[in-house]
């Protein structure tokens, strides 16, 4: 086994990466806490792995995503994903305080259709729309085509649809 990079090469990604991994597992475990233990089992994984990495952003993603499906999967017969813990809209948005509870209940009924999502849905979802990732990123990312990437994002958006046109009574 070589010996790791320098202390100062694992500091400067984490630094540079944090932020959009944390967010990105955020919005697929839709809680802070297992946000949280996911974000430091991947830069774990980095630490250990980091000397033989020549893309650091796409494997961190990566990695991230498959112990999220771990973790999904051992919790999938046990109990749904909570989304109690998920972060609030950004106060001061709404311009009433009816706006701001409208905008507060929307935002959980987004969460909770979002959460109702397969893994790979929500994950490829996440990388397109928040991430602003290509579909070429987020094929490597979750380990299939390019092609399939497109039709599991058009299949996500009909679904959340649904969800939320149900969860509204038709709107």
């Amino acid at each position: 086994m070589s010996s790791p990079l320098p202390q100062g090469h694992f500091e400067e990604t984490y630094h540079a990466h944090r932020v959009a991994l944390y967010n990105f597992l955020l919005r697929l475990t839709g809680n802070a806490h297992d946000a949280n233990d996911l974000f430091q089992e991947t830069f774990l994984k980095y630490y250990e792995h980091q000397h033989t990495l020549s893309s650091i952003k796409p494997w961190l993603f990566q990695t991230g995503y498959r112990l999220f499906v771990d973790q999904w999967r051992k919790r999938r017969n046990k109990q749904a994903l909570a989304l109690e813990d998920a972060p609030e809209p950004v106060a001061g948005a709404a311009d009433t305080p009816e706006a701001a509870l409208l905008e507060a209940e929307m935002f959980r009924e987004f969460q909770q259709a979002l959460g109702q999502l397969p893994p790979r849905a929500r994950a490829a979802l996440l990388l397109r729309e928040r991430e602003g990732a290509s579909y070429l990123e987020i094929a490597e990312t979750i380990g299939c085509s390019e092609n399939a990437v497109k039709t599991i994002i058009y299949r996500a958006r009909i679904s959340l649809r649904k969800l939320l046109s149900h969860e509204n009574g038709g709107i």
